[in-house]
């Protein structure tokens, strides 16, 4: 045949193609992108407002590979089989599974279920193993024609679950063994095994949405994922180095030097504290490394200000950090973490995606802590992409309450971090968790936008949602918001610990930044002495103290969601709280400011000291105009040649 000949029906074919493209409208399609675009670990699932699939935006679940996002730009991108939620008729229709009351169910995972007894039974009364032996002795018995049936899958139980009255296992099952499972009067019910993934926000733009001015101001344009790494990577290498450099310009030893003291008193803060007190508490104050430190120490917006905190600073009290677990090496945590508990296959405990460790400095850390004195207990549910399963985060949970019940003499506290879309089995769990074993669970609302209410564990009453907030206390543009959102955090641009070095530091955005404010809020109030008869009571306490009111950007009809601010003080700031001997003033770490006794400092001293700190934010302010300056000059020379 003649190339011409060849080159007109290719041709021709295309044409026939393009014509008969199948159109997505109305249809779940799911697409994945460029193999080579990087998968970022906080990579989650978006629905609509209306419980309806979004056909431009769709996730795909691989066992063998991370999930990824893929948007449908008019069918360029390769379409794939099905992923979240959804499954084929027998016709090769696409279907959405829903869980209760219609709501959207997450990624399914193939032949993975969950499954929950009825009170009153147990795991011995219910031995799953046995039933296993006896379901695949039955089938491997010949049948009347002399044949043995197949099973394709493999029966096995994964998790036991065992803690009040939430009983049950997680496993492998085939749809034989499905239905034998459903026919015994001990099963509550049994629910697909589904995906759960870390709220740490990346940019995410929910193409098709129709938007409206109020929308514009709750999100941004979507950016190229590499290029963001690249630039969070750089801001890694940069971001110490610059911060260092500006505190130790100063002569070690100086009134004003940020250096690291070991004296008695020091172990809460990085930089020279102030010692304070209100009619019950000590207070210091330290050096904000970032604004939310600042924005949740004060009622009224100033991000200049220090971050003041009880001098308790959360000591005695256990924080579990059920997410991708924590790089507890790194210096910032100074030994108060460690991995207590890995449910991921094929991976170490420590943290490999760098999400829980950045939720534990939030937490914790000595730089960038709310509570600088809590002791940090990670539970890894989440892989190296932000990833795990509704199995994983129940397991997690079971460990916790085991855990937790195993040690009386500490105060404990739960953060997750991490969400996925309704489940039933986690909703559940969390709610013996709190009522029977009275552990509270501060938790993200979630980065889609739109209801917390239909995600898990966001939705359930007795878990404490907390929304995300920018600089200028407006909603974060990727917050969740409705009536299941308890009160909101600093969560834009939040910089914490991170997994590249003992040192290094990262930034993010979201509801996963958010919830730890406020568990650390929590570690405050309970290392101090409070004491409360009940979760709730705790719930309500934080709420009380919120600064009320003073979150905008919410849309109109987003009337029942919370307008208050997190404030991390049992007193009032404007009423008994003080500072002594100046409000703001760094002093020299020695033993009587930082044990307590600020005695006689005299007025000369004092002004002395606050002119020095002066001098190092202006030094801070020099050393950054410099370097944006030799940017510049390099930026003119490339484009010059």
């Amino acid at each position: 045949m003649k190339p011409q000949l060849i080159l007109l029906l290719s041709l021709a074919l295309v044409s026939i193609a393009v014509a008969h493209k199948p159109s997505h409208q109305g249809q779940n399609v799911l697409v994945v992108p460029n193999a080579d675009t990087p998968v970022v670990c906080s990579a989650a699932p978006s629905t609509t407002q209306d419980d309806e699939e979004d056909p431009s935006l769709a996730y795909v679940y691989d066992p063998s590979k991370a999930l990824t996002r893929g948007y449908d730009f008019d069918g360029r991108q390769e379409v794939v089989n099905i992923g979240p939620g959804l499954r084929t008729t027998a016709d090769g229709q696409t279907q959405s599974r829903r869980g209760p009351r219609g709501r959207q169910r997450g990624a399914v995972l193939p032949n993975k279920y969950i499954v929950r007894l009825k009170n009153g039974y147990d795991l011995d009364t219910f031995n799953m193993q046995s039933k296993l032996e006896e379901h695949d002795r039955v089938v491997n018995t010949l049948g009347s024609d002399g044949r043995r049936k197949v099973e394709t899958i493999t029966n096995q139980v994964d998790h036991k679950y065992d803690f009040g009255t939430w009983k049950g296992y997680a496993g492998q099952f085939s749809s034989e063994f499905l239905k034998e499972l459903e026919s015994h009067d001990e099963v509550e019910y049994v629910e697909e095994d589904t995906l759960m993934w870390a709220w740490g926000m990346e940019p995410m733009f929910r193409a098709g949405d129709d938007q409206d001015d109020d929308d514009l101001g709750r999100h941004q344009d979507s950016v190229n994922i590499q290029q963001q790494q690249q630039q969070q990577n750089q801001q890694e290498d940069n971001l110490a180095a610059l911060f260092e450099e500006a505190l130790n310009a100063v002569q070690p030893g100086s009134a004003s030097s940020a250096k690291i003291s070991t004296k008695k008193g020091s172990r809460y803060g990085e930089d020279i504290v102030v010692n304070g007190h209100d009619a019950h508490h000590d207070y210091y104050s330290i050096k904000a490394p970032s604004w939310g430190l600042s924005r949740i120490a004060e009622r009224e917006r100033d991000l200049d200000q220090d971050y003041t905190y009880v001098s308790s600073a959360g000591s005695g009290v256990d924080v579990y950090i059920v997410d991708s677990g924590v790089f507890a090496e790194h210096d910032d945590f100074e030994g108060r973490a460690e991995n207590v508990a890995n449910f991921v296959n094929h991976e170490t405990a420590t943290d490999t995606c760098g999400h829980g460790t950045h939720v534990a400095g939030i937490v914790g850390g000595r730089r960038f802590g709310v509570a600088k004195g809590v002791h940090i207990n990670a539970v890894k549910v989440l892989d190296a992409q932000g990833q795990g399963s509704t199995s994983q985060v129940l397991a997690g949970i079971n460990f916790v309450i085991k855990h937790a019940s195993s040690n009386p003499h500490t105060r404990k506290i739960i953060n997750m971090s991490l969400g996925g879309l309704f489940s039933r089995p986690v909703n559940d769990a969390v709610r013996v968790a709190v009522n029977r074993y009275n552990l509270p669970f501060f938790v993200a609302a979630g980065n889609t936008g739109d209801d917390a209410c239909q995600y898990s564990p966001a939705g359930v009453d007795e878990a404490f949602a907390v929304g995300g907030s920018d600089r200028s206390d407006m909603v974060g543009w990727y917050s969740c918001v409705g009536s299941c959102v308890n009160i909101f955090a600093p969560g834009s641009g939040i910089q914490s610990n991170w997994i590249r070095s003992r040192n290094s530091v990262h930034m993010l955005d979201g509801t996963s930044m958010a919830a730890p404010h406020v568990t650390g809020v929590a570690a405050l109030f309970l290392g101090s002495g409070a004491n409360y008869g009940n979760v709730k009571d705790l719930y309500n306490d934080i709420i009380a103290h919120a600064t009320q009111g003073v979150i905008q950007g919410l849309k109109s009809h987003d009337t029942k969601t919370s307008k208050n601010l997190l404030y991390n003080k049992l007193e009032d700031l404007n009423s008994s709280f003080t500072i002594r001997p100046m409000d703001g003033v760094l002093l020299p770490m020695d033993e009587d400011v930082a044990g307590g006794n600020d005695g006689g400092q005299d007025e000369e001293k004092a002004q002395d000291v606050k002119k020095k700190a002066q001098d190092v934010k202006k030094k801070a302010k020099k050393v950054k105009k410099s370097k944006e300056e030799k940017k510049e000059k390099e930026r003119e020379k490339r484009r010059h040649n």
